[in-house]
């Protein structure tokens, strides 16, 4: 954890001074010490081209440590490159399941993928119950679109029992954080 923590600072420039470079390595010896949370930010550093080439490969394999690793953003960044293709093969279901994966590790982003999945019927029978609980979990997880979907949810009664107090919260919590579409 240590090598992380200073990485991060690195990264940062928080109490140190800013070297992505050398955050980079630290990042690159912690993951290989399997330390998921430095795999995980190492592969962001491959993906975006930051200190080194854009290698999305790369970045795949870093992610999917992470995610073995129980680090939900490693799981939704590795669902994104499957569900696009980009790095690696392109392939919905592994996305799906790498989504469910980091749900059940606490990123909200792939709660909220899971709800659209959900309440679209892309790959999965469409279920506007269950997309609603992701909705859910991805707003209590601070995402504030997320809430936005479950409020209106509640607003005309998709998925749940119509609760127009239970709306307005959701509604108002994401209008609060910006989400124009509730306000």
């Amino acid at each position: 954890p240590a090598c992380f923590d200073l990485a991060m600072a690195q990264l940062r420039g928080e109490a140190v001074a800013k070297n992505v470079a050398a955050a980079r390595d630290l990042f690159a010896k912690a993951c290989d010490a399997a330390e998921p949370r430095s795999c995980h930010q190492l592969g962001l550093l491959q993906r975006d081209g930051i200190t080194t080439a854009v290698n999305l490969a790369q970045a795949g394999t870093l992610f999917d440590k992470a995610c073995q690793g129980k680090v939900g953003a490693g799981c939704y960044e590795l669902a994104v490159l499957h569900t696009s293709g980009r790095g690696v093969a392109a392939d919905l279901p592994r996305a799906l399941f790498l989504h469910q994966e980091g749900c059940s590790s606490s990123d909200p982003r792939s709660c909220f993928a899971m709800g659209q999945y959900f309440h679209a019927g892309k790959s999965v029978v469409k279920d506007l119950r269950r997309a609603v609980q992701y909705y859910t979990q991805a707003c209590e997880g601070a995402l504030l679109e997320a809430c936005g979907r479950a409020g209106h949810a509640y607003q005309v009664g998709e998925g749940v029992s119509r609760d127009p107090l239970k709306a307005v919260e959701l509604h108002d919590r994401a209008c609060r954080g910006g989400v124009a579409a509730s306000c």
